[in-house]
């Protein structure tokens, strides 16, 4: 692909250009090259750090957990998260991410206050949808670990009276 060989070439000239590895790490996501992405997307966050430019070091922690989650490593991707949710504590979608990914590695009492928080930030971003989305999902999990919670007592207690 022509803009993978020019943003190669880019950083070729400057390693260091923090805007140039997100751009190329946005990049091979868009072309589905999601390791490739991680890769140039990690360099692209400590270049962004370095240049204290939080606007697209937040784009490249956005961009990498989106890659992650398209591999299947929630773990990454949910500690991608938790590191944007500090530098951006407002923003929804790195809640309602990060719970998806607590979600699907089962740490579903971890996912359901997440999706809480996550609604709490919608409320005062105006969106009623996802708002409803994420108490939908905060339900969900909360379900699904009181279920695994009398499931594992159950186990013990089975184990205890053999």
């Amino acid at each position: 692909d022509k803009g993978i060989q020019l943003l190669e070439h880019s950083r070729f000239l400057d390693s260091e250009n923090h805007i140039t590895l997100l751009y190329l790490g946005v990049v091979y996501y868009e072309n589905e090259q999601l390791e490739d992405a991680a890769e140039v997307l990690d360099k692209a966050i400590r270049t962004c750090a370095k240049a204290n430019d939080h606007h697209h070091l937040e784009e490249a922690l956005r961009k990498r957990g989106n890659a992650f989650e398209d591999m299947g490593d929630f773990k990454s991707a949910a500690k991608n998260y938790a590191i944007a949710m500090e530098l951006q504590p407002e923003e929804p979608t790195f809640f309602s991410a990060r719970a998806l990914c607590l979600k699907e590695l089962g740490l579903f009492a971890k996912a359901s206050t997440t999706f809480e928080s996550a609604s709490q930030k919608y409320i005062s971003h105006g969106d009623e949808e996802a708002q409803r989305e994420c108490l939908e999902e905060a339900k969900v999990c909360k379900e699904k670990a009181l279920q695994k919670r009398a499931a594992k007592k159950a186990e013990g207690e089975e184990k205890e009276g053999r």
